[in-house]
């Protein structure tokens, strides 16, 4: 473990903390990962990626902004609004893409723009003989060995500090002698963006949000998937990462009884993967390693970031509206905090053992379902009857 410099930990804190405003109106955006794969199901090569990228930017209102000698084009980007973009880029170049959505103050523009983008996507896909594929992951469904080392200088940066901290880890849980670092290839989000935190609440909201994650990213999965797959799904990408970067301080939920911002920038300066000493607070930000679940950005906006990809525009629409409801129930403190420690053990105790309901409590959900539309509200209820029905088929 690094030795933290206490002034310089206490100024990046208070610095960080300056950023932050008054508590103002929710604002929401999100990031979704896709995969590129050919008509005929084979992983999407550099030639034809960057064909589907120069393809969307030939439609109206799509540009190219940003490319380099590396892979070519880098970015594809769109103006919704004054000052607002929807960029499509790589996440592991050649096959998997990310596209971010801007950020709405409504749940309904958001699901508009969701919406027409991914029908604009699907078209520049499908005009080179490409196809838009939504999964989670496609671990099982690709051979590890077509899946080629990243493209980039900084994506092979990454796969070598994965490959070392692997090495390194600990942790003996998941199949023995198994490689697993080149997991970022074959895995895909879906990571939704709230803003509008104010400095006065951002630590004890932050801590309502942590206190009932694991059943959150449960309940968003199994509203997306079926239940079966999603059990087992959810796990294995956690386990992914516990498997890697199990000595990072911030990873999943934060080895912590409560989240603070001073803990968070000192677990930030005492990340393994840092190099040099780190004086700035973008400089920190940007180059330690910050795995957490719910990872603090920007002038008030918290990312989450434990969930698979969506399977479509309504569920990637969906799992902003869950995550947004629970931001609002934390603010309005209508729900309690608990202690992290104790919900740190039982996420591990997921990632190596599996779903066991006797140790989540779903109470909170209530209150979540007088605010949430009618098809989310309906959807969560069959989600915790299938939930139900499974504990009670296991136990019995």
């Amino acid at each position: 473990m690094k030795i933290v410099d206490r002034k310089v930990s206490l100024d990046l804190a208070q610095e960080w903390l300056q950023r932050l405003s008054k508590a103002r109106d929710f604002t929401v955006g999100v990031e979704h990962e896709f995969f590129l794969f050919t008509k005929k199901s084979k992983l999407a090569s550099l030639a034809q990626s960057q064909a589907f990228l120069s393809a969307l930017a030939q439609m109206p209102g799509w540009s190219v902004r940003g490319s380099g000698v590396e892979v070519g084009i880098e970015r594809v980007s769109y103006q919704s609004v004054a000052g607002r973009y929807v960029a499509v880029k790589y996440e592991y170049a050649p096959h998997l893409m990310e596209v971010a959505f801007s950020y709405h103050e409504s749940l309904l523009e958001l699901q508009k723009e969701v919406t027409w983008v991914c029908s604009a996507m699907s078209k520049a896909a499908d005009s080179v003989g490409l196809k838009m594929c939504n999964f989670d992951s496609i671990e099982g469904l690709v051979p590890q060995t077509l899946i080629n080392l990243p493209l980039t200088s900084s994506g092979q940066a990454l796969q070598k500090t994965r490959e070392r901290l692997f090495r390194q880890s600990t942790v003996k849980v998941g199949e023995p002698g198994a490689d697993v670092t080149k997991f970022p290839a074959f895995t895909a989000a879906t990571q939704v963006h709230i803003g509008g935190l104010g400095r006065e609440e951002i630590e004890d909201v932050v801590n309502t949000l942590y206190s009932y994650e694991l059943e959150i990213s449960c309940l968003v999965a199994f509203a997306s998937y079926d239940f079966a797959y999603s059990m087992e799904s959810l796990r294995r990408r956690w386990l992914r990462y516990y498997q890697v970067f199990s000595s990072l301080p911030l990873l999943g939920i934060p080895k912590v009884q409560n989240w603070t911002v001073q803990g968070w920038v000192d677990s930030l300066l005492s990340c393994p993967t840092l190099e040099g000493t780190q004086t700035t607070l973008d400089a920190l930000i940007s180059k330690a390693k910050d795995l957490q679940f719910i990872r603090p950005k920007a002038f008030g906006t918290i990312e989450f970031r434990a969930s698979g990809a969506a399977k479509d525009g309504d569920g990637i629409v969906r799992v902003a509206e869950i995550r947004l409801a629970l931001v609002k129930l934390a603010r309005a403190k209508k729900l309690p905090s608990k202690d992290l420690s104790g919900q740190r053990e039982r996420w591990l105790r997921f990632v190596e053992r599996g779903l066991d309901l006797r140790l989540m409590d779903f109470d909170f959900v209530d209150e979540m379902l007088s605010i949430l539309s009618s098809e989310t509200a309906d959807r969560l209820k069959v989600a915790l009857e299938a939930m139900t029905a499974y504990e009670a088929k296991r136990v019995g």
